[in-house]
């Protein structure tokens, strides 16, 4: 067919029939009832984020318009340069070594006298561009913009291993990854934020292993088997500390360390169950969302 066939509004309309057996649209739906729900809510994020982007430049360019007719100028790049632009000190020689040290892998085998003038513009524009966006919010907020949309708040399971109180106004559920690097360095923001909001935050982890990275899972089940003898988030600390160190070998030492009964914690590192757990902890993610790590859902408003 060339068309698709409008969706039937009548949920008990027969949407497929096989001999004596017919399909109604409200049984189709119910087979496909976690897809419809991941879609949806696939949908409702995207509509939020074209909007959300869509009003950050109204915002902007609204901004920039009312401070142009208040200097009365009329071009805004010529405005930029001559307010903003113009006044960025020059790129400096460590700036341009500096990078070049950081980079030397790939730039390595450029010749040096093509390499500077390229760093040295690429440095230019960046400062240029952080020094416009410094400045529009600047006079964002002169003009006290202000976004009001509401983000979709999408229902996420507060089920794994938690800190905080129960009654805490703000949940934040946490997908993430223990060979994830963003991860190791969400979990130090993490306690800053809890530190700084005692008692208002319930902190949930959930495992959310990615293929890549091979160490993800034993490291997820050491966690898991430390949690078995109440010493979870130790060993999360400890894994997220040593992200270059997840061994079976280190896995032992450390829940020696923690003075974990060795016995109880290798048997459980061998239970088929753990692994189960996680990806039970992995397919949820997914229903809601998550494709990366670390994933945040906080108070049902995701941030990834």
């Amino acid at each position: 067919r060339s068309q698709t066939a409008p969706e039937p509004k009548d949920t008990s309309s027969v949407v497929a029939q096989i001999g004596q057996k017919s399909l109604t649209l409200n049984q189709l739906n119910q087979l496909i009832k976690a897809q419809l729900e991941q879609a949806e809510q696939e949908y409702q994020q995207k509509l939020y984020e074209l909007r959300a982007n869509m009003i950050d430049e109204y915002l902007s360019d609204t901004a920039l318009k009312l401070e142009l007719a208040q200097q009365n100028q009329s071009d805004i790049r010529v405005f930029l340069e001559s307010e903003v632009v113009s006044k960025i000190p020059p790129i400096t020689d460590d700036e341009i070594n500096q990078f070049f040290e950081e980079n030397k892998a790939r730039l390595a085998e450029m010749p040096e006298s093509e390499v500077r003038p390229q760093i040295e513009g690429f440095l230019t524009q960046q400062k240029a561009r952080g020094a416009v966006q410094a400045y529009v919010q600047s006079i964002r907020q002169k003009y006290k913009a202000t976004d009001l949309l509401e983000p979709p708040r999408i229902k996420v399971e507060a089920k794994g291993f938690s800190k905080g109180p129960e009654d805490a106004p703000i949940t934040i559920v946490e997908f993430a990854d223990y060979e994830c690097g963003y991860c190791g360095r969400a979990m130090e923001n993490l306690e800053l934020v809890m530190k700084k909001y005692p008692g208002k935050i319930k902190l949930i982890y959930r495992d959310f292993p990615l293929d890549f990275h091979p160490n993800a899972i034993p490291a997820s089940i050491a966690a898991r088997c430390a949690g078995a003898q109440e010493k979870f988030w130790e060993m999360h600390t400890k894994l997220f500390q040593n992200q270059s160190a997840l061994t079976a070998a280190n896995f032992m030492a450390w829940a020696k360390e923690l003075g974990l009964n060795q016995t109880q914690f290798e048997t459980c590192s061998k239970d088929d169950t753990m692994a189960a757990a996680i990806q039970a902890d992995t397919m949820a993610g997914s229903s809601v969302g998550v494709t990366g790590t670390p994933a945040f859902f906080v108070n049902g408003i995701l941030l990834s």
